[in-house]
């Protein structure tokens, strides 16, 4: 474990001791214990939010050409596709 000093206000460390009292834990331990519930919330909200973004591209591009991964350079430079060259300078 590492150690590590904060600074918290007069009435938040109040309620921790309390709170340490009541559920007979040292006030470490139940710091150990928020942090890391609070830790897993933020992480939790982090990755719905990336699994939202990523709902939002379904369906954003519609493939009518089922054959496009061979065809992508015909598709992306045109009749003269990049193994022919056209694309360089």
């Amino acid at each position: 474990m590492i150690k590590t000093a904060i600074a918290i206000p007069n009435p938040l460390h109040q309620r921790l001791v309390q709170t340490s009292k009541v559920e007979n834990k040292s006030v470490a331990a139940l710091i150990r214990e928020l942090l890391d519930s609070a830790l897993v919330t933020k992480e939790k909200g982090r990755i719905e939010h990336s699994y939202q973004a990523l709902d939002k591209l379904i369906g954003i591009y519609k493939d009518e050409d089922p054959q496009l991964a061979s065809s992508v350079d015909e598709v992306l430079y045109g009749a003269t596709g990049a193994e022919k060259g056209s694309h360089a300078q």
